[in-house]
């Protein structure tokens, strides 16, 4: 239960950095030079962001292991960039998608008898390789589906 405590802790703290500074963090983070001419602390915002993604690193790694970290911090956006209209919009679909895939996957686990962190990932897979189909089907190439670099 120690565990938990301390994912809920940095959850909470991170949620709460990213809400208290989001207008800071989207200057940022879509273009620096842009946020240090409004006066924005470029350097400890750096830091800062580097300091959140370390904090969420260290979270993760307790639930999927050091390996399949990469794929949850990655597929979850992924998916969210193709759905969300603004950065708070691809940031809360991302985190309620990898909260569905942890616990999707936990069950999966759970009921096949699977390792945990593997199957997070696979549920996590599945559902990108599911979103690009039904992109790919939806966004039907003009040219008869073939390229217009072939």
């Amino acid at each position: 239960s120690g565990e938990l405590f301390l994912l809920g802790g940095l959850s909470v703290l991170l949620l709460a950095f990213a809400a208290l500074r989001y207008h800071q963090l989207e200057a940022f983070l879509f273009d620096e030079t842009f946020a240090a001419t409004r006066g924005l602390a470029v350097r400890t915002y750096h830091c800062l962001t580097v300091a959140a993604a370390s904090l969420a690193v260290v979270a993760i790694i307790r639930v999927v292991g050091l390996i399949l970290v990469i794929a949850l911090f990655t597929i979850p956006p992924y998916i969210a960039e193709r759905h969300a209209r603004s950065l708070a919009g691809i940031m809360g679909l991302s985190v309620v998608l990898g909260a569905a895939f942890s616990v999707a996957g936990l069950w999966f686990s759970y009921r096949f008898d699977l390792t945990a962190g593997p199957a997070i990932i696979a549920v996590a897979c599945a559902a990108q390789a599911a979103d690009l189909l039904i992109f790919r089907s939806r966004h039907k190439r003009p040219s008869g589906g073939r390229s217009l670099w072939r």
